[in-house]
C-alpha cells in the first residue's frame, strides 16, 4: 500500500504506527475564496462556523464572543451552517447553508474569523478566510498547525475563554494588525490554490 494524508500531524500518527504517507493537502480555489471590492469589512462583526459537532467546540467560540461585553457593546456574531436552530439559542445570526460564493462574501464582511476546534484533520474554513484576506483567530486544532502561524498569519490563543476573548479583543480594537495578517494570510492560502 501507499498511504496519503491531508496534514501534517496525520502523518506523524501515521509514522507513530509505523506507516510512511505522503503528504496531500486539500486545497482551495482561489477564484472562489479571495478579497471582493465591492464588499466593506466591518469592523463589528465575528464570522464562525456554527456546528453542534464536539470537535467544533462552538461552546467556547460562544462564551469568548459573550466575554466581550453586554448584548450592545459586543460586535455582531454570524454564524452560517445547516443547523439555523443555533442563531437565535445563542443570540447570534445564522446564515443557513450559504453557497461558496455567500461563505465568501462572509469572509470579507467579518473583522475576525474564529474558530475554536479541539481537533481538525486539515481546517479549511481558517484557510479560506485567510484567503479573503481576513484576520483569523483559532485554536491549535492539530490539522491546522500546516498553515497557521501565530501572530504571522493569526491568532492561536489558548483554548480557554479569557484567552480566545482576549484575542478577539485584541483584533478587534487593532485595525493595523487586522490588516497585517490578512495580508500574510494572502500569502498563505497562495500556497494551498
Amino acid at each position: 500500500f501507499r498511504y496519503m494524508t491531508i496534514s501534517g500531524w496525520n502523518r506523524e500518527r501515521l509514522q507513530e504506527r509505523g506507516l510512511s504517507a505522503e503528504l496531500v493537502p486539500p486545497g482551495i480555489d482561489l477564484g472562489t475564496f479571495r478579497p471582493l471590492g465591492d464588499v466593506r469589512r466591518r469592523d463589528d462583526m465575528l464570522l464562525a462556523l456554527g456546528r453542534t459537532n464536539p470537535l467544533k467546540n462552538l461552546p467556547l467560540t460562544i462564551d469568548a464572543w459573550q466575554a466581550l461585553g453586554s448584548d450592545g457593546a459586543r460586535p455582531e456574531l454570524c454564524l452560517f451552517g445547516i443547523e439555523p436552530e443555533l442563531g437565535p439559542a445563542l443570540g447570534a445570526r445564522y446564515v443557513e447553508r450559504p453557497s461558496d460564493e455567500g461563505v465568501n462574501r462572509l469572509l470579507n464582511e467579518a473583522a475576525v474569523f474564529v474558530q475554536t476546534s479541539t481537533h481538525e484533520g486539515f481546517c479549511l474554513p481558517p484557510l479560506e478566510a485567510m484567503a479573503t484576506g481576513g484576520a483569523v483567530v483559532c485554536t491549535d486544532a492539530h490539522g491546522n498547525r500546516d498553515f497557521c502561524t501565530d501572530g504571522v498569519n493569526c491568532l492561536i490563543p489558548e483554548p480557554t475563554v479569557e484567552s480566545v476573548s482576549g484575542a478577539l479583543g485584541r483584533l478587534l480594537d487593532d485595525p493595523e494588525l487586522r490588516e497585517r495578517l490578512g495580508r500574510a494570510g494572502i500569502e498563505t492560502a497562495a500556497d494551498f490554490a
